[in-house]
C-alpha cells in the first residue's frame, strides 16, 4: 500500500476521533502491604486518594479456607485528600504498617486492635 501525506493525516484524525488513541493510563487506586512479620498472613490496604484503610487475612474453619476483613475502627477511616502509600518496617515483629500522605511527610501506624483495624492520628 503507498500512503500519502494527507491520506495519514486522514487517518490520524479518524483515530483520534473513535478514541483508538492511547488514553492516559488511570491512576491505580490502591496501595497493598504485608507487615514485616513472618507469622502474620495479613494484608492492609490504602485508598491513594483517601487514606482509607483496610485489612484482610486468609484463615480456616473445619478446612474450608475464607477472607476475614476487619472492620474499619478509629483513624483508618477517610482522610484529607492527598497521596497515601503505605510502608513497612524492617521490624520482624511488626504487625501494623505506616500510612504516609506523601504529599505532607504526614504519617500514622495502623494495626488491628480488639477486632478493627485502627490508626494513630497523623504526625510529622
Amino acid at each position: 500500500m503507498n500512503f500519502n501525506t494527507a491520506s495519514i493525516k486522514i487517518l490520524a484524525a479518524a483515530i483520534v476521533m473513535t478514541g483508538f488513541a492511547a488514553a492516559p493510563v488511570s491512576a491505580q487506586q490502591y496501595d497493598f502491604l504485608s507487615p514485616p512479620n513472618p507469622d502474620t498472613n495479613r494484608l492492609y490496604r490504602v485508598n491513594v486518594k483517601t487514606g482509607e484503610m483496610g485489612a484482610c487475612w486468609y484463615g480456616r474453619d473445619k478446612g474450608i479456607g475464607f477472607t476475614d476483613c476487619r472492620p474499619v475502627g478509629e483513624g483508618a477511616g477517610p482522610q484529607v485528600p492527598g497521596r497515601y502509600k503505605l510502608y513497612a518496617t524492617k521490624f520482624e515483629s511488626e504487625k501494623g504498617v505506616f500510612r504516609v500522605n506523601t504529599l505532607t511527610g504526614a504519617m500514622s501506624l495502623c494495626w488491628v486492635r480488639r477486632g478493627s483495624l485502627v490508626c494513630t492520628a497523623f504526625n510529622r
